[in-house]
C-alpha cells in the first residue's frame, strides 16, 4: 500500500508538538500550516487536509460545518494506523 502524499506531508508536522493529531487530540488549519511552514490557506486546504479527508485519514471536528469557526482536524483510525505504522518503520 502506498501512502497518500497528503498524509506523508502532514505526518512531517504531527511528531510532538502542540499540533500533534495523535491520540485524540485536533489540530487548526493555522497550526497546521505554522508546523508544514506553508502560508496560503486554500492551497493547505486543497492539497493536504481536503484530499487527507477524503482518504480518510483525518476527520472534521465539525464534519456539518467546514468553515466552523473553532474547526479542527483530528486523526481517524486509519490515520492513526498509518501513522503508527510510518513511526514504528523509522
Amino acid at each position: 500500500m502506498g501512502v497518500p502524499f497528503s498524509f506523508l506531508s502532514l505526518y512531517s508536522c504531527l511528531p510532538c508538538s502542540p499540533c500533534t493529531l495523535p491520540a485524540g487530540r485536533s489540530c487548526l488549519v493555522k497550526e497546521i500550516m505554522e508546523r508544514l511552514e506553508l502560508k496560503d490557506r486554500k492551497n493547505v486546504l486543497n492539497l493536504y487536509l481536503n484530499p487527507a479527508v477524503s482518504d480518510g485519514y483525518i476527520r472534521l471536528l465539525y464534519p456539518d460545518s467546514s468553515r466552523h469557526l473553532r474547526q479542527k482536524y483530528l486523526l481517524t483510525v486509519k490515520g492513526l494506523t498509518l501513522y503508527n505504522d510510518i513511526k514504528g518503520g523509522k
